[in-house]
């Protein structure tokens, strides 16, 4: 049976706010769990989840990690996200050469997935990407190594905008968003 829980308070708004900081805690998030997978076989799936429990966002934006990076040598760290969460990877030499965020910005809708000038269907969603700021690769760099690449990722039943990133080119963020995998709550 579900709870019931009485608010009283001479703020309406912060009584709803406080609310909405206890409804994910109660709720957890909107995750297929025949789908998510333990935090231990994904790339900084234990960050991602350290990170996912500490943000705003917990209620709207389940934890995701990559199954797979391609990247061997890569270090995964928290990254700093306002209103939500991030796990970067960094390169001898590159710092946050690639990551994944879930924004405190809502998900985003066909219209603004259709401003990227690339889009990639996932299994559960849909990704808009690009070179950041929603610039084409150019002809003459088609595959855009160094540059930033960035993707705006809508997933199915979630309610919050995934960024995807990497400075290893365009294949490797396709790779990225290929790999990308829901996160197995304990």
């Amino acid at each position: 049976m579900g709870r019931t829980i009485h608010v009283r308070s001479r703020h309406p708004l912060r009584a709803v706010a406080g609310l909405a900081v206890l409804l994910p805690a109660l709720t957890g998030p909107v995750a297929p769990a025949a789908e998510a997978v333990p935090a231990a076989r994904l790339a900084g799936g234990a960050l991602v989840l350290t990170a996912w429990r500490q943000a705003r966002n917990r209620g709207s934006c389940a934890p995701q990690a990559f199954a797979d990076t391609g990247e061997p040598a890569a270090s995964p760290r928290r990254a700093y996200f306002s209103g939500g969460w991030a796990v970067a990877f960094d390169l001898p030499g590159r710092r946050s050469a690639f990551g994944i965020a879930g924004t405190g910005t809502a998900a985003p809708g066909d219209s603004e997935l259709a401003q990227w000038p690339q889009q990639l269907s996932l299994d559960g969603g849909l990704a808009g990407y690009g070179l950041s700021g929603r610039a084409p690769y150019p002809a003459d760099d088609s595959d855009g190594f160094g540059r930033e690449s960035l993707a705006y990722v809508r997933l199915d039943g979630q309610g919050c905008l995934y960024n995807v990133w990497s400075q290893l080119g365009r294949a490797h963020l396709q790779r990225l968003l290929q790999q990308l995998r829901p996160v197995a709550l304990p």
